[in-house]
């Protein structure tokens, strides 16, 4: 009787042990397969976010020949960039690149033309979910200028 006492208590002991003390691999794999599908959305979300920037995110003010562009499209997640493009030439003639400003753009048109102003959006954490609109067509004639927004409102 005694053998078997400590048999079974050898055998609870190991149970015990083996329940409570091991590492569970599929348990942490779970885990991690979770974490990378959570983040995979967000990423989805991001991207989803970035698609429906328009040309409504955009308002348009003038002083004479300064023209100011503000970008107001989701300002802590994304970053901002313009082109100038001379319509008639079909050249870019003018690029500011991304950068962490507020997303506000003034320029001074100071030649005569057709202009189209363009902009453009991306994820601060993902240079490649990017978008980009024309939203404004610039007439500068005689030193006048005149500015369309393209937003349809």
């Amino acid at each position: 009787m005694k053998t078997t006492k400590k048999s079974a208590i050898a055998i609870l002991v190991m149970l015990l042990l083996l329940t409570g003390c091991t590492y569970n691999a599929d348990s942490e794999a779970s885990q991690e397969v979770g974490d990378a599908t959570n983040s995979q959305q967000q990423n989805e979300n991001d991207k989803s976010m970035i698609l429906k920037f328009t040309p409504k995110d955009v308002s348009i003010s003038q002083n004479d020949n300064e023209v100011t562009f503000k970008n107001s499209y989701e300002p802590d997640l994304v970053e901002y960039a313009w082109y100038i493009i001379d319509d008639e030439k079909k050249e870019t003639i003018d690029k500011i690149m991304y950068n962490k400003t507020d997303g506000t753009l003034v320029y001074t048109f100071d030649h005569d033309g057709h202009f189209r102003v363009k902009a453009f959006v991306r994820a601060k954490d993902d240079a490649e979910n990017k978008l980009s609109k024309i939203i404004a067509d610039v007439y500068v004639e005689d030193g006048n200028v005149t500015v369309v927004s393209t937003n349809p409102s």
